[in-house]
């Protein structure tokens, strides 16, 4: 009966000890780990599997490795290449030397030429550990030479995105044709300061600081100009009209106004209620209150003058129109008298040179639209322009005087 027994259990365990060797020696105690990467050959080692994992997964996955690094949910990837060669997860990590990192886009700005620069993205590169390992589990039985697995890393910074922080956010034009040719020349010197100008996160621009004082020193010539109500002669003549130009520009753009000043009086060039007056003592100042650059372009070419203003598009469909309103007329028929000395008016005559020009109280909105549709209609300004004088000329003598004249002429030849 023993005998019997022994017999029996024999019968039993033969066939599960010869499974087992047969497992044992089919997973092979030894391997040759071979990886490729455009194929060539970057990493070849070999390594001894131990007994007990091949044991393991001879009892539980019937041999299938595959099967054990699936089931096995309670190890990591580095966990289960260590369960079957220790110190390989280790040695894969040189494998990360394949590792790059992805380069974003980016721009540069020229100041001298008002132009962006473009450099495209890259993408980077990731060995994918975890596809590694799954992959030497699921071809150990078969072979061990595989691909190195690699992911692309995406760059955070797009092409798209590089573009759409120096989109054109607004411009404005401006003519100056008809201008002496020494305010043509005052419009090229002032426009000039302010081409390729960044204005920085946060910060501000101030249209006296960069363009600098109205001085034949400074570069400026002697011009007509706005003072005390009157058009008279003054140096850095036409430099106003850079200052407007701009101002309309930065609106369009979305930019906040920190102050300006109308003129005395209206000016041809704009509407009333959208001009920015400079001088010694009164600036023009414009806020970014964005967390990005915004960038000047300004083009003077003798006849119109541009501003043009790049900057992140954050608006998403939104544009920016400014509207101008004239809200009364303030009538005048006062005139100021000027003395002829020409001759050609007879004595007594008095001859209108420029009839009175009535003033002015105005105001300006900005209209917000979303997708071509009006949203919001805001209120920006108001303001008094002066009505101007008349101009009578007169001339310097009475008739009296004239015949005074006459009768001293006869009494000398009489």
């Amino acid at each position: 009966m023993k005998k019997r027994a022994i017999t029996l259990l024999t019968l039993i365990t033969l066939p599960i000890l010869l499974l087992l060797l047969g497992g044992y020696a089919y997973f092979k105690s030894f391997f040759v780990l071979t990886i490729t990467h455009n194929e060539e050959i970057v990493f070849e080692k070999q390594y001894q599997i131990p007994f007990r994992t091949t044991l393991s997964v001879a009892l539980k996955h019937k041999g299938d490795f595959a099967k054990f690094y699936n089931g096995r949910t309670d190890l990591s990837s580095e966990q289960k290449l260590d369960y079957l060669s220790k110190g390989l997860s280790v040695d894969l990590q040189d494998l990360k030397t394949y590792n790059f990192s992805p380069k974003d886009a980016t721009y540069s700005w020229s100041e001298k030429d008002t132009s962006f620069t473009y450099n495209k993205e890259l993408p980077g590169q990731a060995v994918d550990m975890d596809t590694l390992a799954k992959d030497i589990f699921e071809h150990l039985a078969s072979k061990t030479k595989i691909p190195l697995p690699c992911k692309p890393t995406p760059p955070a910074v797009r092409l798209l995105d590089v573009k759409k922080a120096t989109a054109l956010r607004g411009f404005y034009s401006t003519s100056y044709a008809t201008s002496a040719q020494a305010r043509k020349h005052n419009i090229s010197v002032a426009s000039g300061r302010l081409n390729g100008v960044v204005i920085p996160p946060k910060g501000e621009l101030s249209f006296n600081k960069i363009v600098g004082d109205r001085t034949a020193a400074n570069g400026f010539m002697l011009s007509i100009i706005i003072a005390d109500g009157k058009f008279v002669p003054g140096t850095g003549g036409g430099v106003c009209q850079v200052s407007t130009t701009l101002y309309n520009a930065c609106l369009r753009a979305g930019l906040a106004i920190d102050y300006a000043k109308p003129h005395s009086l209206p000016v041809s060039y704009v509407p009333p209620s959208c001009d920015a007056m400079v001088s010694r003592t009164n600036d023009l100042i414009i806020k970014n209150p964005t967390e990005s650059n915004f960038f000047l372009r300004a083009k003077a070419d003798g006849s119109t003058l541009t501003i043009y203003v790049f900057g992140d598009d954050t608006t998403c469909g939104k544009a920016f129109k400014i509207k101008s309103t004239i809200e009364r007329r303030i009538q005048s028929n006062q005139y100021e008298e000027v003395i002829d000395n020409s001759g050609k008016l007879n004595p007594g005559e008095r001859k209108i040179i420029k009839a009175p020009k009535a003033g002015l109280v105005s105001s300006a909105y900005i209209e917000y639209y979303h997708n071509g549709v009006l949203v919001e209609t805001k209120k920006i300004r108001q303001d008094y322009y002066s009505p101007q004088k008349g101009i009578i000329a007169v001339s310097p003598y009475t008739k009296s005087d004239l015949d005074e004249r006459e009768l001293e002429t006869f009494n000398i030849y009489s």
